[in-house]
């Protein structure tokens, strides 16, 4: 079984009404931490985005990084 993450918006700290909003940091987190959680598989990150805020997108580098399972990512 190929699993797969998808991260498709553009990397934000807030939304575009300027709250604070950690959506994608939410999701990212969720999936990565179920998919490492269940097997020691390769997890494929595939990243469709136009860019965004350094200090989140380092964030989700870190957490790829702290998987168990080996992380491949792709920039579509």
């Amino acid at each position: 079984m190929i699993r797969k993450l998808f991260i498709t918006e553009d990397i934000t700290a807030t939304s575009g009404d300027g709250v604070k909003d950690n959506s994608l940091i939410r999701n990212v987190v969720d999936g990565i931490s179920t998919l490492d959680n269940k097997k020691k598989d390769p997890i494929h990150v595939f990243l469709d985005t136009d860019g965004g805020n350094i200090k989140t997108a380092l964030s989700i580098y870190d957490l790829l990084r702290a998987c168990n399972a080996p992380v491949y990512t792709y920039a579509m």
